[in-house]
């Protein structure tokens, strides 16, 4: 039976397809994926200042790509979009 690479590069022990260089990628991915999703996300906080709805959508942007690593990261997106839901409902149903 012949042995692939990755089989010889297991350990022993590990699931097959599983090579313990597998464990030493994710880092390198989540500090970068952390790194840019907060250099967004404080970005929309600086922008947020300005006039308009500039900053909220890239606030969100920056909290979607920390949430790929990050679940606190989205449940703090979902809670920021159900109050903006909740604040457009309000000024929709008040009367001008």
């Amino acid at each position: 039976m012949a042995s692939d690479a990755t089989d010889r590069d297991r350990a022993p022990g590990a699931a097959p397809g599983k090579t313990p260089r597998a464990g030493l990628l994710k880092w390198p991915r989540r500090v970068i994926v952390c790194v840019a999703g907060s250099t967004v996300l404080l970005a929309g906080i600086v922008i947020l200042p300005l006039p308009g709805p500039t900053g909220t959508p890239i606030i969100l942007l920056g909290l979607t790509i920390l949430g790929s690593e990050l679940p606190a990261a989205i449940r703090l997106r979902n809670r920021i979009l159900i109050r903006l839901r909740l604040r457009k409902k309000d000024e929709d149903a008040s009367p001008s």
